[in-house]
């Protein structure tokens, strides 16, 4: 068994509270950036899907006109 810290040992309560508001702020802003993250990938993964459909379809062209 533990004992509790002495009185006027480690952080005060405030200080606690302050890290823990700062701390969830942080994560909060982290997610933010993962989602934006998330939608600029996506948003690659379409123009490359796009710019393999358009490869394609000059590369059917171009062996047509051999």
């Amino acid at each position: 068994m533990t004992t509790p810290p002495a009185e006027g040992s480690g952080p005060s309560k405030s200080t606690i509270e302050d890290r823990i508001t700062r701390l969830r702020r942080e994560y909060d802003s982290g997610l933010e950036q993962m989602r934006a993250l998330e939608q600029r990938r996506g948003d690659l993964q379409n123009t490359l899907q796009r710019i393999t459909g358009a490869i394609q379809v000059l590369e059917e062209m171009l062996t047509e006109h051999q």
